[in-house]
């Protein structure tokens, strides 16, 4: 991840720390309260269900309970999925 020293919203220098109701360390600007989510690629889809679009609501912010798509960073995707992979292989 590439180090980030100053706000793209006021200028002012940003802190990194872990914003409340999260459990990642995010550049956070305390001058307006900007919190910068920094991913690579982001990646999404649009699940269905007996003919439905299955939407999740936020339980962080940005937008604090708003319904959206399940997202994830790439790093996020490999994660579940080197995950996925060992739980398949517990399996046998």
């Amino acid at each position: 991840m590439r180090i980030m020293n100053f706000c793209s919203q006021c200028g002012a220098r940003v802190a990194q720390r872990i914003p409340a109701g999260d459990n990642v360390a995010r550049y956070v600007c305390d001058a307006c309260g900007t919190i910068h989510y920094r991913t690579e690629l982001v990646v999404g889809c649009v699940p269905e269900h007996e003919g439905a679009i299955v939407l999740c609501r936020r339980a962080i912010e940005p937008r604090h309970g708003f319904w959206t798509v399940r997202q994830a960073s790439w790093r996020t995707a490999r994660r579940c999925s080197r995950r996925r992979h060992a739980n398949r292989s517990r399996r046998r």
